[in-house]
Order: structure tokens, then sequence, then C-alpha cells
């Protein structure tokens, strides 16, 4: 598109615009080419109003209110028994699912700040899990989204690169990337484990602040990236060692990690009974889509199968309406006192906070909570935070916490593990082997498990590792030594 005059500067990549203009059309050189290159002579520009204006809500908003009014049923079940239908189990994987397609909303302070309201995930597990299949399912439901592979996925894809003008002369210009594409709903990355070092810092401010600054071929522009983010990966080794901490394995480096509001680790554990259900769910779920695929009629069972409880076109239109026109707060004292308590109680842990405890949960915790009780509200079409979206948003951070932030040496829960990477247990264990080096000059393995009194020594070989790796000591004749 070519804008000129008073049409320039008045959008920034990203936004949706209706445009009204001239094509051209240039002829192919003498070589036979059959590319056409096609221009805009743009002579109207104007942006949207409405982040959803190609859905048509007023045709869904009778079925939208009863869903929400409950009455088809919970709409929490609804919504579960529509997100990705063919995947047998993971009950709260698909409810944290359904709720993100929702989000909260974006808080304005007096002095300018902002306080985000879309909210991230993280899906990490063995391989054959089925992560991919809710990304892709998300990717095809959601009003505005964009999908990408972590694995080619460059800095400038997720953010913005700077590219040459088309239009012949020296200038440059924006394309938006991934991140920036999805403002106003979801953008999913699937094998962010795989994802370039630099493609994962750009990410970092545009996590958090929702805006991605670009500074690029003499470019100085900040874009819009009110997105959400869910992401999928595989652990550092490919699948999960059931003996070390599952938060240990994720190799995404703790500042990514700490922007994300929940976190789900799918194991592929074995298990006969579990196994058999999931078995003859994939079976008769491609049974029944093979005879929908050839045009029979479906029996019920089947339909219970296969067709989502709440149809495509209605929860596109429900989730658009929703954002649109709800605006939940807390308004009820109790409400928030509730949350109040579950924090100051996680703290201080079952017998109270000693000194030397892990820090169970940080304030980033209190935020997520807000944010995904905010979209349990929106479920209902309320402004208003109740008791039970609180309880809600509560039990799905505490069940994301058990997944990656609990530590099996102390029997406790630690944020560390997210925050930083390492346990406080680890920590602790890793300074005492340094000190032992630091005291005997160098020492072997044998001597630093005999001086530090550690039981067992699994855990010892990899902290030594962990400790090569971070050049804090290093191996010479058959010793330990400081770096």
């Amino acid at each position: 598109m070519h804008l000129e005059d008073d049409l320039i500067e008045e959008f920034d990549a990203g936004d949706r615009v209706t445009l009204t203009g001239v094509l051209n059309i240039e002829e192919p050189s003498a070589d036979q080419s059959r590319n056409f290159d096609t221009t805009v002579d743009a002579k109207a520009v104007v942006k949207e109003e409405s982040d959803y204006e190609d859905i048509d809500v007023e045709e869904h908003l009778e079925e939208i209110r009863a869903i929400a009014n409950g009455e088809r049923g919970d709409p929490y079940e609804l919504l579960i028994d529509s997100i990705n239908p063919k995947h047998q189990g993971d009950e709260t994987v698909k409810l944290a699912v359904a709720l993100q397609l929702f989000g909260g909303w974006g808080h304005e302070y007096p002095d300018g700040s902002h306080d985000r309201g879309d909210w991230h995930m993280l899906l990490l597990g063995d391989p054959g899990c089925g992560k991919s299949t809710f990304l892709r399912y998300v990717d095809q439901i959601a009003p505005r989204s964009t999908y990408a592979s972590g694995k080619g996925a460059t800095a400038a894809g997720m953010t913005a690169a700077a590219v040459a003008d088309d239009f012949g002369d020296t200038e440059w210009g924006l394309e938006a990337g991934a991140l920036v594409l999805a403002d106003g709903g979801i953008a999913c990355v699937d094998e962010i484990d795989k994802m370039q070092s630099d493609a994962v810092s750009s990410m970092h401010d545009a996590l958090e602040s929702q805006q991605v600054h670009v500074n690029k071929a003499g470019i100085n522009a900040t874009l819009n990236a009110r997105t959400s983010l869910l992401a999928a990966g595989n652990p550092k080794d490919g699948r999960f060692n059931r003996r070390r901490p599952k938060g240990e394995q994720i190799d995404l480096g703790p500042t990514l990690l700490s922007r994300f509001d929940l976190m789900f680790m799918v194991s592929d554990e074995p298990d006969p009974e579990a196994d058999a259900e999931v078995v003859e769910h994939m079976v008769k779920s491609r049974q029944a889509a093979g005879r929908y695929t050839q045009g029979s009629d479906l029996s019920e069972e089947d339909q219970d199968r296969v067709e989502p409880a709440i149809s495509r076109p209605v929860m596109r239109a429900y989730v658009a309406h929703a954002k649109e026109t709800c605006f939940p707060v807390i308004e009820d004292e109790e409400v928030a006192k509730r949350l109040r308590e579950f924090f100051v109680g996680f703290r201080a842990g079952a017998d109270g906070q000693e000194s030397n405890s892990p820090v169970p949960v940080t304030f980033r915790q209190v935020e997520a909570i807000q944010r995904i009780a905010e979209s349990s509200a929106r479920v209902r079409l309320s402004d208003t935070v109740e008791m039970e979206d609180v309880e809600r948003a509560v039990d799905l951070v505490t069940a994301s916490m058990k997944e990656v932030g609990y530590d099996p040496e102390s029997g406790e829960f630690d944020v560390d593990i997210i925050e930083t990477g390492q346990s406080k247990s680890q920590r602790d264990r890793r300074e005492t082997v340094v000190s032992v080096i630091d005291e005997l000059g160098g020492a072997t393995m044998e001597e630093i498990q005999e001086s530090a009194s550690f039981e067992g020594n699994v855990s010892l070989e990899h902290d030594i590792e962990q400790l090569k790796e971070k050049g804090r000591v290093y191996e010479m004749d058959g010793e330990l030594r400081i770096a």
C-alpha cells in the first residue's frame, strides 16, 4: 500500500484498517515471468474501531447469553468440552486455555503506568502428549491469533523487522512480527525451547510491557503487542527425568519463565487404565471423523466425541463479545480478603515462614490470580469478579506451582525454581560445595561428599556440572578447583 501526504504516520504496524485505493498491476518483464507486482495507491484509510469487526456477534448473541447465564449448563464445563475435543483428559489445561481466550483487561493508572490484562501460559511435556494440538486449535478458534514455530523464528519474526521500501526509494519501513500481528488476541508459539537466543531476548519486554520497541535502520518506534502468549515445547533433554525437579529441566531461562502466569508440565507416564481410555477415545474419534467426512449422520455418542459443546462460530463471537463489553473488577471486600488470605497463608506455609525457608510465591502470582479471575468473570459476561472466580484462579495457580515450583528435596514450594532457575536447597548445596573446594584447595567428589555429609551423590554430580557450566569450578588432575 502506498500512502502519501496526510495519510502517513496515522497508523502503526499491526493496526487493522479499512483502505480504499486504486490497484496498479505492473506487467511482467520480457523474461516471460508470470509474477505480477501489485500495489495500491491509497486514497482513504480508516482505522477499525473494533478489533473484531469481521465477526458477526449479533447473529449468535442470544446463544451466547444463554451459555453465560447457565441455561445450557455450567459454562465452564461447556468450555472444557469445547477445547480440543479429540484430546482426552487434561481438563485443567483445557480450562486454562479457555480462560486465556477470554483474557483479563489492562488497567491504566493516573501517573500513566499500565498493568497488563493479557496473561501467558506455557505447556511443556514429553513428545506425543498433544501439546501442539492445543495451539493449533486456539489458532483456529481465537478471533485474532498468529501461529509461529520457535524452531525457525528470529527476533524480527517475533517482534518487528525493518524492511526496504517497496516503492523504489531509499526509505525503510516496519514489518510486524507475530506478537505485534496478534495485538488484541493470542500468539501461539510451538517449539519455544528451540527458539534462537536473540528471539527469546526480544520477547522479554514485549510480554511484560506489551510493547515492542524498534531501533533499526534509523527507525525509532514503539508498536503495540497487547497479546497473550500460548507456548509449547519439550524439556531440556527431550523427556522429563522423573528423579529431578521438573522446573530445572526447562531450558528457557528464568527471565522468560517468570513472564508466564501459568505453566503446566504434561508428562507421558505409562498407566494401563488411563492409556486404554485414551486409545479408545482416539480410535472412536477417528471413526466418527471418518463417518462425518463421508457425509454420514453421526450418532449422539459420535457427536459427544468430535463435536465441541460450543461451535466454533459461536465461540469466536462469544470471546469477541466478552472482550469488548466486559471489564470485571473486584468490588466485594470478602473477595479481596480471600485473595489476601491465600497469598499471606501460602507465603507463610503450614508451620509459619522461617528465616531459612524458601519463598513459595511472589507478588507476580497475585497479579496472575487477578488476571485469571477477570477472565473467569468474563465467561459469565459479568463486570464483577466474584468469589468463585478468585477460587478458580487460585486453583489454577496452585496447580501450576505444583507442576513447576515444588522442590522434592525440601518438600516445599519454592518460587526460585522459576525466578532463578534453581531451588533454594540447590543454591545452598552448591555454595557449600564451593566452600569445601576452597577450604581444601581442591577436592575430589568423594572428599566433597565426606566433608559436606551430603546424602547420595546423584544430585551432587548434577550440582558440580552446573557449577562447571557457570565457570565457578573446573577440574584438573582428577580434582575440582575454584575458577
